[in-house]
């Protein structure tokens, strides 16, 4: 029950008991006035005190009527600020949730597609491992020729080495036999024309080109036969004559070689003794140079 119905409730008691306090006034008038009045008094007083007590009591509910309604617009009010922000939050969270539900909606659809992608790759996978599976098949194959392979290149190598050592043994021994045949040949040659003098005055016979080498070796039977660095490759031809010089201690003159034997990288030269100073002149030895001319040389 409200303010408004207690004061109601309140009125009509108040109004009750005036009807009430007629009622015995006209009774004690009819009876007794005087008995009459000095209860109608009493009651006066009593519904006096009663008003004064209903004065406060409508004072007190006016005041709490007031204070409840105050109340009532500060509760309306805040409802007002909690419902607007309850509002704010649920557009907000609406829009969250439509935002969701886009998100959703995309992520649905890349699941969808990665599906669809995962699935293809599977079946690229499954055909990668068949192709995998024959490549390894031609790989161990292809391990297995080239391991032969290269077992074979191996012992074709070894082979080579062979070979070639065999090769240069036998061209070493060659060279060698070969050497050792000119030099018994130039030596009956020499033998027989007097232990390697000349008769007469030998022709010097340069070169068309100029050449240069050096005395590899010299007999040691026969110090006037040596053997040179050049050969056929660089111009020589059998009967031609070479100037013989040392550079060390100091560069001297050591007469003519002529060429009496030819190889394509080497000849055979004996020394020319035609003049009385070639007789005075040293014995040639290894490291000797020999020219077509030193006058071209300087």
């Amino acid at each position: 029950m409200n303010a408004v119905g207690k004061l109601l409730v309140i009125l009509n008691l108040v109004v009750a008991l005036g009807a009430g306090g007629f009622l015995v006034f006209d009774y004690a008038v009819r009876t007794n006035w005087k008995a009459g009045y000095d209860k109608l008094q009493v009651a006066y007083d009593v519904a006096s005190k009663n008003a004064d007590t209903l004065k406060d009591t409508i004072k007190y509910l006016n005041n709490k009527q007031k204070d409840e309604e105050k109340a009532r617009l500060a509760l309306e009010n805040q409802s007002k600020v909690q419902k607007d922000k309850y509002s704010d939050e649920i557009r907000k969270s609406q829009k969250q949730i439509d935002e969701l539900k886009l998100e959703q909606g995309r992520v649905q659809s890349n699941l969808n597609v990665a599906q669809h992608n995962l699935a293809l790759q599977a079946k690229e996978a499954q055909l990668l491992t068949l192709v995998m599976k024959e490549r390894e098949g031609q790989i161990l194959g292809l391990q297995e020729v080239k391991a032969r392979l290269e077992q074979e290149a191996s012992a074709a190598r070894t082979e080579r080495d062979n070979v070639r050592q065999r090769n240069e043994g036998l061209l070493a021994r060659i060279q060698q036999l070969e050497t050792e045949v000119v030099k018994m040949r130039t030596a009956n040659t020499i033998t027989a024309s007097g232990a390697g003098s000349v008769t007469g005055k030998t022709k010097i016979n340069p070169p068309s080109t100029q050449v240069n080498g050096r005395v590899v070796e010299v007999d040691a039977k026969y110090p006037d036969l040596v053997v040179l660095s050049i050969g056929s490759d660089s111009g020589l031809l059998r009967g031609n004559t070479l100037e013989v010089f040392r550079t060390a201690p100091k560069v001297s003159f050591l007469g003519y070689v002529e060429i009496v034997d030819l190889y394509p990288r080497h000849a055979v030269a004996r020394r020319v003794r035609d003049d009385s100073a070639a007789q005075n002149r040293p014995l040639l030895k290894e490291g000797d140079q020999v020219t077509t001319s030193v006058n071209a040389n300087r």
